[in-house]
């Protein structure tokens, strides 16, 4: 069983060039990833056989999990459009949104019980 991180801080929440971005007091919008506070699926390795067909193993979560999971991502996107005057992405394999949001925005964000982790939103080499 995975458990969830808790941090105690919104500053933990975000990643370190963010925060530094938000210290420089910037006030352009930047993109970034906003993972949320879900309960995670759980994997299940199964034995080889027929029922596998070359995929050994199966994500599963229980109706509660994927209902509790479902109020959390429709509360996020209320919250985090009013960060934004586009709507938030839903990014439904990460369980994440990607938003528009002012530096100095972030700590307000990351301070939600919703929020898990926000990430910058670029490609990395």
């Amino acid at each position: 069983m995975v458990l969830p991180e808790y941090h105690s801080s919104p500053d933990e929440k975000i990643d370190d060039d963010l925060v530094k971005l938000a210290r420089e007091q910037r006030t352009e919008p930047v993109s970034v990833i906003v993972e949320l506070e879900v309960p995670r699926p759980r994997v299940d390795i199964r034995q080889e056989g027929a029922e596998t067909a070359g995929r050994p193993w199966r994500v599963t979560s229980s109706d509660e999990d994927r209902m509790k999971a479902q109020q959390v991502v429709e509360r996020a996107r209320e919250f985090l459009a009013d960060f934004t005057d586009k709507p938030p992405v839903w990014l439904s394999a990460s369980q994440a949104f990607v938003v528009n949001a002012a530096p100095d925005q972030l700590a307000t964000i990351a301070a939600s019980p919703l929020v898990r982790r926000i990430s910058w939103n670029r490609v990395r080499r």
